[in-house]
């Protein structure tokens, strides 16, 4: 749907590729006007990273639980947790995809993937010391 939408703003085209091998292929490509509006998008001010997140909400009116109803909800936080960071582990799926990368761009992607997994582990920190705050309260 967002390449559509892309295509029809004129910020892509598609083209169709005959394969020998494979049923043919609708393929898109960014336009100069897409590179444009691409650029402008990569050059605009970013926001700060947010702590608050929707499960840091969430905590906050646990109050209203049993501690073992806080426990199992903390615990399937820290799965999805350690599986995000499993997954982040794992080779960057579009490396293979992208064989003409420069030697900048793959520095980035390597080090965007390496902020993902620093985000994850600090987040299983902050967890484990969640966790054994909440055994020493009364």
């Amino acid at each position: 749907t967002a390449l559509l939408q892309l295509a029809a703003e004129g910020l892509a085209v598609s083209s169709n590729e005959h394969r020998e091998d494979a049923p043919t292929k609708k393929v898109y490509h960014i336009t100069p006007a897409g590179l444009a509006v691409l650029k402008a998008w990569i050059q605009a001010d970013v926001d700060t990273p947010e702590p608050g997140h929707d499960f840091l909400m969430r905590l906050a009116w646990t109050e209203l639980l049993e501690l073992g109803e806080l426990e199992s909800i903390l615990a399937r936080y820290e799965e999805k947790v350690r599986v995000s960071l499993l997954m982040a582990g794992q080779a960057d799926p579009l490396a293979p995809q992208s064989p003409g990368r420069s030697g900048r761009e793959n520095y980035v992607w390597d080090m965007i993937a390496e902020n993902r997994r620093c985000v994850l582990e600090a987040e299983l920190a902050w967890i484990g010391r969640l966790r054994n705050g909440l055994g020493a309260q009364p």
